[in-house]
């Protein structure tokens, strides 16, 4: 009766044909059991094979009909290209038809092939192409491996043919073969493959260009990887690229793995197999701790697909010179199971990764010793956790490499489910919630570059079809996923580029990431604008580099909603937590001027930088930028300029008492900025929340109109206690104003941008604005060195401060209207200029030397409270940068006298964005000037003698503005108002000038405020 029972349990474990192994507590369902289960199932691959080429290959006979166009050979094209099929060695035995004209001849010519692996050709015949009356050419081969029998034509006149050849009876071309790659202007009109008893087994008129062409990069790569293992060393295991397998990480690793499975899946060609067998034993060679949680993860991660993905093709095989003689299965199983429980290296090993520092691994349960603390961890409790690295660090990496590698093996080693089990529940409790709370509209604090990562759809996808679930399921809950590719929409650049926030690598719409991002978008947010990005702005620009990841986006992420274009959206957005506002005035990328804000509502450390209430503009060219190089984490030019406030468009409070130290506790810069303080670099998700440790008020308003989009921030508590308010010590306020005809045409006007700041320091410390250029600002000054690779600029008149940046194809002209007395340094010097800036040491060990290298100056203690300028290069070797935005000129603009005690300071740039004119002074024209204030909280601001544009200068909304001219006005635009709150606009005429008053009223005549104490209105009087 037991039994009975028992087999009635197992049946019913079949849910939809797979047999799982018991789940635990936290994991919604058990393991599945069937192959592959990682990343895709049987029945995804079948989609992929059958999205190429319907039905098997007929290996043993049949026939393949090839219509195409041809194209003569261009400079950029390759001589013998392949029009179809295999030609390249060691691709197994193939056919092929290719280019082999020369760039002199009149006529396309081609070659048409069948050849054996090992070089022997059944046929081979080179052609004239002579089209039929509609311009194609038609090749067919046929082929009988039984009859020895194989031929090719064009437009049926044979090329070549022969009969009961023992070649032939020997050949047995795979599904590698069908594969297409024409030159571009070459159409393939129609194809058929047909069986050895004449039946058609596929049929098309056209292919997936696309589709093919990352089909011969993942065929190339797979019938090359023999060879270049076979060229590494045997006993150095680290070397360059594939040869790597002790201290690369998952892009080398896994991503090879996952390349030389998919193939064989796809081409059922032995050799391919070979291939991943060749890798395998590679991989294996590496002792568990090669390479720390990095390499370690990886893998595991590369085992475990492996494993997954060829259960039944390699894993049965014995393992050359195994003492044991296991099976690759079981090498690959006890290799994984190793590397999760080793605890070398210390305190960089996948126990610490997983467990929490000082926890140890438990070889009886296969599990953390203690079990971590997931939510609510305080390091005071002394037990061990993770959870401080949630947010950001190698911890989910290395748990999800651990997973790959667990998830593969688990039913048939269930010992690993307890390690398995708390894996799941970092991601349920951790990492996703770390998203959720931060990416709510799908930004992130770090920006672009490390926001790109297709990686997080990728690992959430891991456990989605790797578990066995009911469709009412939804494993790892994420809908802020969807919603990632926001970001990149709205930041996307002129030439395809982001802005430079945070850590950035080189990096455009063209890299694979972004793509999985916007389909991950499409596929499970069913999101038309997504696809609609995909297909118009990173297809077009995509890299070659990038094309076997576009087989994996198919079959992880097949989207079938219809594009849309992005002009449905909003020409402005809010990313909240992330706190990035960005703004548009057109979606013509390559004409659009758009400035992202950031106001990130907390503060931490790794790849996020010191940069709260910075912006940066860009219109063709980078104009108002994030400055420095990401040459290297943790460099000198990283702790000392790149992530510190100084290289942002933000303030600076210098306060000599301050001291500045990295994680090791080495002293650095004083650049006057943003500080951690005491707080931890790396925060709990509960230390984020409003109020705690880590918490910053961040974007406080936003709001987006047709002709303006506003929106303001507050990063007081991001500066030290001891030099800054708290609560309202730095208020920023960016008015972007546009024409909306220009969404549609790009010959209107472009925005004014108005960046209006109060500042309340503590201990009479006086303020400084930055401004970072890519060039050197023009200037209507005069000028005075100050060494150092700083100017002073004396302007004659304080209501004609006008500075001119050009870049590229546009320019902006800053009219700097407050401070009222100001002073203004230009810091850096062009390559022909005179002047020496003494220069930080690239590497510690390194001497200071003196040059005009001036780019990225800031001060340094050098004892007895005393500091020196030096300019901290970034190193030159490290080419993977984004230069465009790494700067070398900056602004400084500052009161020309310290504030008394309890003195706000103002700043009030007003930016205007211009195609560039080709000259090399300043702009000879203002858009921008100060209307007299009646009362204290009034600041005024006439632009382009028609809208008068207001300002709070107080920290609570405003009930009434008060303030006149000498002309009358009409247009207002107010902001700093009390929410929805009723308020009347006046204009009086009295003594020769005229009275503006914007005040509360119960007057009927009364227009309500906006949610965000906004309001538009025309002066009545």
């Amino acid at each position: 009766m037991v039994l009975k029972s028992l087999c009635r349990a197992m049946a019913a474990a079949f849910l939809g044909g797979l047999l799982a192994v018991p789940a635990l507590a936290q994991m919604p369902g058990p393991v599945k059991t069937e192959h592959p289960r990682l990343l895709a199932s049987q029945s995804d691959i079948q989609q992929l094979r059958d999205s190429i080429m319907q039905g098997e290959f007929p290996s043993e006979g049949g026939s393949i009909t090839v219509t195409f166009t041809s194209q003569l050979i261009k400079p950029a094209d390759d001589a013998y290209a392949i029009l179809f099929g295999a030609y390249e060695g060691p691709g197994g035995d193939r056919l092929f038809i290719r280019h082999v004209e020369s760039a002199s001849e009149a006529t396309a010519r081609f070659q048409a092939g069948m050849i054996r692996a090992n070089g022997t050709a059944i046929g081979a015949m080179s052609f004239a192409a002579k089209p039929d009356a509609n311009g194609n050419i038609t090749v067919v081969f046929k082929w009988n491996k039984a009859a020895g029998t194989a031929s090719a034509s064009q437009n049926g006149n044979l090329l070549f043919s022969v009969s009961n050849n023992a070649d032939v009876k020997a050949w047995s071309p795979k599904r590698n073969n069908f594969l297409f790659g024409p030159r571009i202007g070459e159409q393939i009109k129609f194809v058929e493959v047909q069986d050895a008893q004449g039946k058609s087994v596929h049929q098309a008129s056209g292919i997936d260009y696309d589709l093919h062409g990352s089909l011969t990069s993942l065929y190339i790569t797979a019938d090359k990887m023999p060879g270049w293992l076979a060229a590494c060393s045997s006993t150095d295991l680290t070397g360059a690229g594939v040869c790597n397998v002790a201290t690369a990480g998952r892009n080398v690793l896994i991503e090879t793995a996952k390349n030389l499975s998919l193939a064989y899946k796809l081409s059922d060609n032995p050799n391919h197999l070979t291939a991943a067998k060749a890798y395998a034993d590679r991989v294996l060679k590496a002792p568990v701790s090669n390479g720390g949680e990095w390499s370690m993860s990886s893998r595991v991660g590369a085992l475990g697909v492996l494993y997954d993905w060829l259960y039944l093709d390699l894993g049965p095989q014995a393992v050359a010179g195994d003492a044991a003689r296991r099976s690759y299965n079981q090498v690959f199983a006890d290799t994984i199971k190793a590397t999760v429980a080793s605890s070398v290296p210390e305190k960089d090993n996948l126990v610490d990764s997983t467990c929490g520092h000082g926890n140890t691994f438990s070889a009886s349960r296969f599990d953390c010793e203690v079990e971590p603390v997931y939510e609510n961890w305080s390091p005071a409790s002394g037990k061990p956790s993770i959870s401080a690295l949630y947010l950001t660090g190698h911890n989910m990496s290395a748990v999800s490499g651990m997973a790959m590698g667990l998830l593969a093996i688990a039913d048939t080693h269930t010992e690993v489910l307890p390690m398995l089990n708390t894996a799941y529940k970092h991601f349920q409790y951790g990492f996703v919630r770390a998203r959720e709370q931060v990416s709510v509209d799908g930004g992130n604090h770090v920006g672009y570059g490390y926001n790109a990562s297709g990686e997080v759809a990728e690992r959430l996808h891991i456990w989605r079809k790797a578990l066995a679930t009911d469709s009412a399921t939804e494993v790892l809950k994420a809908d802020w996923l969807p919603k990632m590719i926001y970001p990149f929409i709205y930041g996307q650049r002129h030439d395809n580029t982001f802005p430079a926030r945070g850590d950035v690598f080189t990096f455009n719409a063209g890299f694979g990431n972004l793509a999985a991002l916007a389909l991950s978008a499409a596929a499970l947010g069913n999101d038309p604008v997504a696809m609609g990005y995909y297909q118009n702005q990173i297809k077009p620009v995509r890299q070659r580099s990038e094309r076997i990841p576009l087989l994996w986006e198919r079959m992880l992420y097949p989207a079938t909603v219809a594009p849309a274009g992005v002009e449905s959206l909003e020409l402005a957005r809010h990313f909240r937590t992330a706190g990035f506002v960005t703004m548009r005035d057109s979606w013509d990328f390559a004409q659009a001027a758009m400035l992202d804000f950031k106001s990130t509502s907390f503060i931490s450390e790794n790849h996020h930088h010191m940069d709260q209430n910075s912006f940066s503009l860009n219109y063709k060219a980078p104009l108002l930028l994030d400055a420095g190089q990401y040459d290297e984490y943790n460099t000198p030019h990283w702790w000392n300029y790149y992530t510190r406030t100084v290289a942002h468009n933000s303030i600076l409070v210098f306060d000599k008492t301050e001291v500045f130290k990295s994680d090791k506790d080495a002293l650095l810069s004083n650049d006057g900025g943003q500080s951690l303080g005491g707080r931890s670099r790396y925060p709990t998700l509960e230390q984020l929340k409003e109020g705690q440790s880590h918490w910053l008020q961040g974007v406080t308003a936003f709001e987006n109109g047709d002709s303006y989009s506003y929106t303001a921030g507050n990063a007081s508590r991001a500066y030290s206690a001891n030099k800054l308010e708290q609560e309202n010590g730095f208020l920023r306020h960016v008015l972007f104003l546009r024409d909306p005809a220009r969404r549609y045409d790009a010959a209107k006007a472009k925005p004014i941008i108005l960046v209006f700041d109060s500042v309340r320091t503590k201990n009479g410390l006086a303020a400084t604005s930055l401004l970072q250029a890519a060039n050197k600002p023009a200037s209507n000054a005069g000028e005075a060195d100050e060494g150092n690779g700083r100017t002073a600029l004396a302007f004659a008149d304080s209501a004609e401060r006008r500075t001119t940046i050009r870049n590229g194809g546009g320019m902006v002209t800053v009219e700097t209207l407050l401070p009222e007395q100001a002073r203004v340094v230009r810091v850096g010097l062009n390559a022909n200029e005179s002047g020496q800036c003494r220069q930080a040491p690239l590497k510690d060990e390194t001497a200071p030397v003196f040059s005009n290298d001036c780019r990225y100056l800031v001060q340094y203690p050098v004892g007895n409270g005393q500091f020196a300028w030096y300019n901290y290069p970034n190193d030159p070797s490290k080419v993977n940068v984004q230069k465009a935005d790494a700067g070398g000129w900056r602004l400084e603009i500052s009161p020309l006298t310290a504030p008394a005690a309890g003195q706000a300071q103002y700043f009030l740039n007003v930016l205007n964005v211009a195609d560039n004119d080709g000259q090399s002074g300043p702009v000879n024209r203002s858009v921008a000037r100060r209307l007299n204030r009646v009362n204290e909280a009034t600041e005024a601001v006439l632009i382009q003698d028609r809208l008068m544009v207001l300002f709070n200068r107080g920290v609570a909304p405003v009930g009434a503005y008060g303030w006149t001219s000498a002309s009358g006005y009409s247009e207002i635009l107010a902001t700093g108002l009390k929410k929805n709150a009723a308020y009347v606009c006046r204009r009086q005429s009295k003594d020769g000038v005229y009275v503006y008053k914007v005040e509360e009223s119960a007057d009927s005549a009364a227009r309500n405020s906006s949610g965000e104490g906004v309001l538009s209105c025309t002066a009545q009087g």
